[in-house]
This record gives structure tokens, sequence and C-alpha cells, in this order.
């Protein structure tokens, strides 16, 4: 989620608001706030396939008979996401996110022009 788009989603209501457009103005506050809910839920999905193979790498260690040390410094190690972990996440969801942006900046554009 790029700071840019998720701040132009943001201050769009607010700028619907001043324009005096009551229902485009609460359309825009639903559009955001399901942005927001597919946007945490994306890299949500990402990390919680990471932690996935991440314990089955812990799991493996400790019946391959590892000692706590090397548990524990792989413990310590950093955490890697790779492609097949953000392809966990099934690209509807990416779609979705995409169609929100679109409709803020369509609402914005009515809410200017109308």
């Amino acid at each position: 989620m790029s700071k840019l788009i998720l701040t132009f989603v943001i201050l769009t209501p607010a700028v619907i608001f001043f324009t005096g457009h009551q229902l485009l103005f609460w359309l825009a506050i639903i559009n955001t706030i399901s942005y927001l809910i597919i946007g945490l839920t994306i890299p949500n999905l990402i990390s919680r396939s990471s932690m996935i193979k991440f314990k089955s790498k812990m799991e493996q260690m400790e019946q391959g008979g590892a000692t706590d040390q090397e548990i524990e410094e792989a413990f310590d190690g950093e955490i890697v996401i790779a492609d097949e972990d953000r392809m966990a996440v099934p690209q509807w969801m990416y779609y979705l996110s995409l169609f929100h942006i679109f409709s803020a900046v369509f609402l914005l554009v009515v809410g200017w022009v109308f």
C-alpha cells in the first residue's frame, strides 16, 4: 500500500465533504474504510504465510535434534518474505484494492464536477 495512494484515499472524503455532496461523502467514507481493511489484510496474509514456513523450519530443527543454542540463533534470524508468500494472497484482493483507488478518483471527480 503506497503512502501516497493511502493519503489520497483517506483525504478523499474530507475533500468531498467541502463540496456539499452528502451521498458522495458517505460513499467515500465507506470506500476508505473498505480500502483500509483490504490494505491491512494483504500484508497480514503475506506475513502469515511466511510465519507458517518459519514455524515449520523450527519444528524440523527440533525434530532433527538441534541444540537449544542452534534453535535460538535461527529464531533470532531475520524472517525472509519470498515471492511465494506474496502469492498466498488471492488475486481478487489486489483487484479489489485497485477498485477502491479508482472509486476514490471517480468520487473525487464527480464531487468537483457536479
